[in-house]
């Protein structure tokens, strides 16, 4: 991603946000990598969504938890 403005703003108002989902390993990995940098860090408060397992299983490994995985 070359401009990641977008994203940053996201991020940087995270808090601001009930739930926040997430489509896709892809998404997971550039999400919380651009976190990282940013040195943002996911509320607990904000819960997160994911569309498949493949999605779920990259937000647990990074120790967070899954609100909703819906199944259509």
């Amino acid at each position: 991603v070359e401009d990641t403005s977008k994203l940053d703003s996201a991020i940087y108002n995270i808090a601001d946000y009930d739930i926040v989902v997430f489509t896709s390993v892809n998404g997971v990995k550039l999400s919380f990598d651009r976190m990282k940098k940013l040195k943002v860090v996911l509320p607990n408060a904000v819960r997160i969504a994911v569309i498949g397992d493949k999605t779920a299983n990259a937000i647990i490994n990074l120790g967070y938890k899954v609100w909703l995985i819906p199944k259509e």
